[in-house]
C-alpha cells in the first residue's frame, strides 16, 4: 500500500480539473495515492488509472462530527466542500491508514517535484501554506487588509500527519460552529480558522518555499521573474504548483501575469483531455 496520499474534494462538473490535478500529481509526486471525494454523486466510479481512489459522501459518516457537518451544510455544495476538508483528511489517515495526507483544491496544478512537502509534515501536526499577500500597507493597502479579513493561510492546501487528529477535530468543530464570510465577526468560511492552528498546536509547520501556491493574490510578494530560460519566484524559487483561480486565469490572459502564460497553456491542455469526464 502507498503510505502517503494527496486528496481533493469535488463535484462532478469539476472532474476535468480534478483529473488534471491527479495527472500532475502522478507526474511530479513520488509513489503517492490520489484520493477524490465526489460530494454530489452516489455512483461508484471506476478509476481510469492505478493509484486513483474515489470516495462518496456516504463514506464520510463514520464519526458524529462528520455526520453533523453533512447534515448542516448538505444543501450548500460550496460550504459542504469546505467543511469536509478536515473530515476527508482524518478519514484517510484513520480509516485508510495513510501516514501523511495533503489536501489540495482541484484548481491547483503541479509543475515540479513536491515530495519535499510530505517530508515537512510533522507526524503529529498540520502543514499550512501562506497566501503571501502584500505585507506592507504602503505598497498595496487593499491586499494588506485582506490578510486580516480572509486569513494568512490558504485552506486550499493543507497537509496532515497521522497524529494530528486533535487539530483536525478542532478544525471540524470550528467549521460546524460557523462557515460563512462573516467579516464583522472576523470569520471567513473554513479558512480564517487556520490562523489559530499554529497558536494552539505546536507541531504545526509552515511552508517556506515561495514556489508553492503561486496565485493571483501574491504577485507583489512573490514576483515572477525570467531567469535565463526559467521562470522563478523572486529570482530564486522554482514554481512547484500554481493555484489557477478564475482571477489568475483572467490576469494571465490579459497579459498582466504574462510569464505564467506557458504554465496556463499546459494546464488548459491537461484539463481538455478530460472535457467529457
Amino acid at each position: 500500500m502507498l503510505m502517503n496520499a494527496l486528496c481533493t474534494i469535488t463535484t462532478k462538473d469539476y472532474m476535468a480539473q480534478t483529473l488534471a490535478l491527479r495527472d500532475s500529481c502522478f507526474e511530479h509526486g513520488n509513489s503517492i495515492a490520489f484520493c477524490i471525494l465526489v460530494i454530489d454523486s452516489d455512483e461508484t466510479i471506476t478509476p481510469d488509472k492505478a493509484g486513483t481512489y474515489f470516495f462518496k459522501l456516504s463514506d464520510m459518516t463514520s464519526e458524529p462530527l462528520a455526520r453533523h457537518i453533512i447534515k448542516k451544510y448538505r444543501r450548500n455544495r460550496d460550504t459542504l466542500r469546505w467543511c469536509l476538508k478536515p473530515v476527508f483528511l482524518k478519514h484517510l489517515l484513520v480509516q485508510e491508514k495513510y501516514n501523511k495526507v495533503i489536501y489540495a483544491d482541484n484548481d491547483i496544478y503541479f509543475f515540479a517535484d513536491f515530495s519535499f512537502l510530505f517530508a515537512e509534515i510533522n507526524p503529529g501536526g498540520l502543514l499550512l501554506c501562506p497566501h503571501w499577500r502584500c505585507t506592507s500597507p504602503l505598497v498595496d493597502k487593499n491586499w494588506f487588509i485582506v490578510n486580516f479579513t480572509d486569513g494568512f493561510y490558504n485552506a486550499g492546501f493543507v497537509g496532515s500527519g497521522s497524529g494530528a487528529g486533535d487539530a483536525l477535530d478542532w478544525w471540524m468543530q470550528a467549521c460546524l460552529f460557523h462557515c460563512a464570510k462573516t467579516y464583522r465577526k472576523g470569520l471567513f468560511d473554513d479558512q480564517k480558522y487556520l490562523d489559530f492552528i499554529p497558536v494552539i498546536f505546536d507541531k504545526t509547520t509552515i511552508i517556506k518555499h515561495r514556489g508553492c501556491n503561486v496565485a493571483y493574490w501574491n504577485k507583489i510578494e512573490n514576483k515572477r521573474e525570467q531567469i535565463h530560460e526559467t521562470v522563478k519566484i523572486n529570482g530564486i524559487w522554482d514554481i512547484v504548483f500554481i493555484h489557477f483561480t478564475r482571477d489568475l486565469i483572467k490576469s494571465i490572459m490579459n497579459n498582466e501575469d504574462a510569464l505564467l502564460a506557458p504554465f496556463l497553456n499546459e494546464y488548459t491542455t491537461a484539463c481538455a483531455l478530460y472535457k467529457n469526464a
